[in-house]
């Protein structure tokens, strides 16, 4: 077995690579608070039951929940801590919230006081034994302790699937069950958590089947900690304020859908792609993206990645940032900026052998621009500053412009040689030794363009 990984918050079907997603050591510390004696005392509900022996039994059930995943229960270390005795509402609370095992450490309450309370006849006279106690407190120590490992409830459903429409909360983070539509919850024996605690939990902690995780978990948390590399269910992750560093690349399966959820989630890409079709409303760096149409196809950490993993037809979008690489641009695939001014790459672009028309449009290049041998490509809204040119165009290619800028004092603005033809409307050549060079045979069409402080010429030919 791995360390703990990333649990996704959905049904998910666990493949067979071995591999992680991400990735943080986790274990588990139990504390006995001093609470914890109250109801074992003379007089006391509990005062004929063996406080010891229910102490170990709490252990070594929770020490079976966890250790098909390789995490480690023990009293004496854990950044994962339950403090089981402690007063509070209910049976249990994760204290640090969901997700919160990365962090490095958090903490879960188990309220054992409560289940002694005499409204519970589960926990009374005949039934107030060892098991039936230390399967309560057990169960719910590991339900919070889930939640801090980034288990939600309502995935026990098994027609749950958050493509279904009303199914997440507006952050596309899932509802509780209670709020989910009718065709969420059509089994009415699964109308509870998705962490189910074994047998002797109420309905009113809504934790059901009797064992600690539901088949369900079972498989997320068999896909996290084993496989971590396929999505083959419609799948939505992401938690409050938390931030992610993707270890693996992440394939989703034809026909489903990865869901990234918003309320300041961050995922970080770290070098790393996910493919498929994706819903993303959180927040993803580097933002990436090919797109089919309207829907989102992949996420990408590099553009020329992007490119060379989209087919043609598709979209690539860069958002708003500093790019440090040169790309090479591919038939078939547009690559689209949020702006000159706000999208730039710290290389080159360059058009070989292209032969259907593809557009490069906003964003900047702190690089040369080579459009060499390639047809009726367009470049749009786009600035280039290059060591020699800006602009590059030679053996046969006629690119369409439409707003350039060279503002880089390089020898060329624009340099036409040996076969390259171009028509530029529009834009700003400024500060270079020629504005637009072109040398036989090569042909520039000039409209609308604005050249500024030319060492030698405008163009010159």
């Amino acid at each position: 077995m791995k360390r703990w990984q990333l649990i996704l918050t959905v049904l998910i079907c666990g493949g067979l690579i071995p591999q992680e997603i991400f990735s943080a050591s986790i274990s588990i510390r139990v504390v006995w608070d001093d609470g914890f004696s109250n109801a074992f005392q003379s007089g006391q509900p509990w005062e004929n039951v063996s406080e010891n022996d229910v102490k170990s039994f709490i252990i070594q059930r929770m020490t079976d929940d966890f250790s098909a995943y390789n995490i480690a229960v023990s009293t004496s270390s854990g950044n994962l801590t339950a403090y089981i005795g402690r007063n509070g509402v209910g049976f249990g609370m994760a204290i640090t919230g969901i997700g919160s095992y990365i962090n490095g450490t958090a903490s879960a309450e188990v309220y054992s006081n409560n289940f002694a309370r005499e409204e519970y006849e589960e926990w009374q006279g005949e039934n107030a034994t060892v098991s039936r106690i230390g399967e309560a407190i057990a169960g719910t120590a590991s339900h919070e302790i889930g939640h801090l490992i980034n288990l939600y409830h309502a995935y026990m459903f098994d027609s749950f699937d958050p493509c279904i429409a009303g199914a997440l909360r507006f952050t596309k983070q899932p509802k509780e069950p209670e709020l989910l539509p009718d065709s969420c919850t059509t089994d009415g024996n699964k109308h509870y958590h998705l962490q189910a605690t074994r047998s002797y939990i109420t309905e009113e902690q809504r934790a059901t089947i009797n064992r600690f995780f539901a088949a369900n978990s079972d498989q997320i948390l068999d896909f996290a900690k084993n496989d971590g590399v396929d999505i083959v269910r419609n799948t939505t992750w992401g938690l409050n304020l938390k931030t992610f560093t993707q270890q693996n690349n992440i394939t989703i399966s034809s026909g489903k859908t990865l869901i990234i959820g918003a309320g300041g989630y961050q995922h970080a890409l770290n070098g790393h792609w996910i493919k498929g079709t994706i819903e993303k409303y959180g927040t993803v760096t580097p933002d990436i993206a090919v797109k089919s149409g309207s829907t989102l196809k992949g996420l990408f950490s590099t553009i020329d990645y992007a490119i060379n993993n989209a087919t043609s037809g598709q979209d690539v979008y860069v958002a708003a940032g500093s790019y440090s690489e040169s790309i090479s641009m591919a038939n078939g695939i547009d690559v689209k900026g949020a702006g000159r001014t706000s999208t730039t790459l710290t290389g080159s672009v360059t058009f070989t052998g292209i032969s259907s028309i593809i557009t490069l449009s906003d964003l900047k290049a702190n690089g040369t621009i080579t459009v060499h041998s390639s047809g009726d490509i367009i470049l749009m809204n786009v600035e280039a500053i290059g060591s020699t040119s800006g602009l590059d165009i030679s053996n046969y290619s006629y690119p369409i412009i439409e707003y350039l800028y060279v503002n880089g004092g390089v020898d060329n603005g624009v340099y036409a040689h040996n076969y390259g033809y171009a028509d530029i409307e529009g834009g700003e050549i400024q500060g270079n030794d020629y504005g637009i060079k072109i040398s036989y045979p090569g042909t520039v069409t000039v409209e609308y363009v604005e050249f500024c402080e030319s060492v030698d010429w405008d163009i010159y030919a």
